[in-house]
């Protein structure tokens, strides 16, 4: 045993034994260096504590080159040299002497450290935006889920990815706000709308929030002051006739060179929603049990519409035609690419269209829902029927009378939609419309 100070040379020189050995440094009671037989080297404390004998497991020991300072501040489970460990061990004795566990102590930090990982983990941007996309964006009737998943996904956690919600500022959200505001001020005033609602979604605000785990923790509001950047402009983007000629033309059949329009399914969906003038969404979901072909209509449940309300489209003889043009390769979906839902990638189609009909000016699916609506006043459409085709409620249909009204204006809406339709075929074909009728359907 050695009674004299262990020496860095010493420390240095110590070889690793068939079994571990502990080796006292006599000028420092109670302090060892451990020696593994795989070579590693660390200091631990032995002590009695309430009768019993204790070790302290210090950490792994530190051997300085020549011309190396001595680290500052030494701390337990850091690397440590000579002078650290003697320092250490000297303050875990001092511990003992006042009635203090220094292992027991040390056992505790080490839960305290794990907690608040575990809660640094909870509280992270990542885990807090996925659980409030699962638990509110989600919920019954938000059509808009998926768009405010994207603005995270693609905005908010790349340049938060790591910190918790407590390390947000003021200055990180106008930070983000201003970037985006930048190329994309509209995409900027929508991506602030998501993250406040967030922040106020974690502060308890909303049903199905983060009441209980983080309001008391939930110190900041950083997103409090904020002005949404950019100015918003109600579009009114309506296709001229030449646009719509375009349009038409662009969405007939596609030849296996690449030439002539996009093709099914994108073409048919396309011309149905200029057509029916509905939502993209609820044209692209359409079922075969929707639709009654003796009667010529489309119902749309309550729950595929925006209101929450059934909606009853008459189709026209045109759209009619379509319909029946379209290769059932789905149970139930019309429109479809892979046979278990409704349509999807709307941009690589788009894009396929606008390379075929080349517009001198941009345009989206729900300019055609307008292009509609304002033909058909233009033919003389009264707006409370034109309302009632596109299912909006405002004006006469408002309130609780829209709630009984709904299903009134048939005969109307008939006529507005085969009037718009005819229209679309003058354009499209140079000449009156035909009187078509419809194809019974010979599906099964």
């Amino acid at each position: 045993m050695t009674t004299q100070g262990l020496t860095p040379l010493q420390i240095k020189n110590a070889k690793p034994r068939a079994a571990r050995v502990e080796i006292p440094d006599g000028r420092c009671k109670g302090l060892y260096l451990v020696v593994q037989p795989s070579g590693v080297k660390s200091w631990a404390t032995r002590y009695r504590f309430n009768g019993k004998p204790r070790q302290l497991t210090l950490g792994p020991v530190l051997v300085l080159e020549r011309g190396d300072a001595e680290p500052e501040a030494p701390a337990i489970d850091g690397a440590l040299t000579l002078a650290a460990a003697r320092k250490l061990a000297t303050d875990a004795l001092h511990k003992v002497k006042q009635g203090i566990d220094p292992t027991k102590e040390k056992r505790g930090e080490i839960e305290a450290s794990k907690n608040a990982a575990a809660i640094r983990g909870a509280d992270t941007v990542e885990n807090l935006a996925e659980q409030f996309i699962e638990r509110y964006a989600k919920v019954k009737g938000n059509r808009t889920w998926a768009r405010s998943k994207a603005y995270f996904d693609n905005e908010v956690r790349p340049r938060w990815k790591g910190k918790t919600v407590h390390e947000i500022t003021t200055e990180d959200v106008e930070d983000l706000i201003d970037t985006i505001a930048e190329d994309r001020p509209i995409a900027a005033n929508r991506v602030l709308a998501v993250v406040r609602k967030w922040f106020a979604w974690m502060g308890g605000k909303y049903k199905g929030g983060q009441k209980a785990i983080l309001k008391s923790r939930l110190r900041t509001a950083p997103c409090v002051g904020i002005e949404a950047p950019g100015e918003e402009k109600k579009r009114d983007r309506v296709l001229i006739d030449a646009e719509i000629e375009a349009l038409w033309a662009a969405c007939g059949k596609g030849e296996p060179d690449g030439r002539g329009g996009i093709g099914e399914p994108f073409g048919s969906f396309t011309k149905m929603l200029l057509l029916t003038g509905q939502r993209r969404a609820e044209v692209a979901e359409m079922r075969w049990s929707e639709i009654d072909e003796g009667k010529c209509l489309w119902t749309i449940p309550g729950g595929r519409t925006k209101n929450k309300l059934v909606h009853i489209v008459p189709l026209s003889t045109q759209a009619m035609a379509i319909i029946e043009s379209v290769t059932r390769i789905a149970r139930d979906f019309v429109f479809t690419t892979t046979g278990n839902s409704g349509l999807g990638g709307f941009s690589r189609a788009k894009e396929r269209t606008n390379k075929r009909m080349k517009a001198a000016k941009p345009w989206t699916f729900h300019d055609l829902r307008r292009t509609a609506s304002t033909g058909m006043s233009s033919l003389g459409v009264q707006p409370h029927v034109v309302e009632a085709v596109i299912n909006h409620i405002s004006g006469s249909k408002a309130g609780v009378a829209g709630t009984y009204n709904r299903w009134a204006y048939l005969p109307e809406k008939t006529h507005a939609l085969q009037l718009w339709a005819d229209h679309l075929e003058r354009l499209v074909v140079g000449k009156p419309a035909a009187k078509v009728i419809p194809i019974r359907s010979r599906r099964s």
